[in-house]
């Protein structure tokens, strides 16, 4: 973990240094209210633009030592508990401000008939879907595999974060943005 916080801090300095020797001003580009000008808190120096690629350069180097960041999901505790979903029938719930189709199923057959029956109109949504409920590794890779065959990614992600989201009570459930 101590080598990915480095990686961290080599980015950010090396995202700085490309931005120090830039002439122009600092430009907001989104203001969700309350947006103080980042000016006064930024130094410039005066870095030539040849010392700041040589510190780009030392900056990626540097990176290059580094190995790859920990795969998602590397550690994962079984069993994932779908608690308090259960299955049942297909909920659908309409969220204000999803900002896309999310997905639930768990890893019993009426699930995994619901995901065959919906994957079309899943994929036309680029809908992202979760898994909540599997024992072992092997259910979650069993279930992933089904959706993979159908264009589709799962995650593991227990229910009752999902419940507490959405306000869903049993699964499979799709939300939706809400137009």
């Amino acid at each position: 973990m101590r080598r990915h916080g480095r990686f961290v801090f080599v980015l950010a300095a090396a995202l700085a240094g490309g931005l120090c020797g830039a002439s122009e001003p600092l430009v907001v580009v989104h203001d969700a209210g309350g947006t103080v000008p980042a000016g006064g808190y930024v130094e410039r120096p005066g870095l030539s633009e040849a010392e700041a690629a040589a510190a780009l350069q030392r900056a990626r180097g540097r990176l290059a030592t580094f190995g790859p960041p920990p795969a998602a999901g590397a550690v994962l505790a079984y069993p994932l508990s779908a608690a308090p979903l259960r299955p049942g029938r297909a909920e659908r719930v309409r969220v204000r401000g999803l900002g896309r189709t999310v997905f639930a199923i768990g890893p019993d057959d009426a699930s995994l008939a619901w995901l065959a029956a919906n994957a079309a109109a899943l994929r036309s949504r680029n809908a992202q879907g979760f898994l909540v409920r599997a024992d072992t590794a092997g259910t979650l890779d069993r279930v992933r595999r089904h959706a993979a065959r159908r264009g589709l990614t799962l995650d593991p992600l227990p229910g009752a974060a999902l419940a507490e989201a959405f306000g869903a009570s049993s699964y499979p459930f799709v939300a939706e943005p809400a137009r």
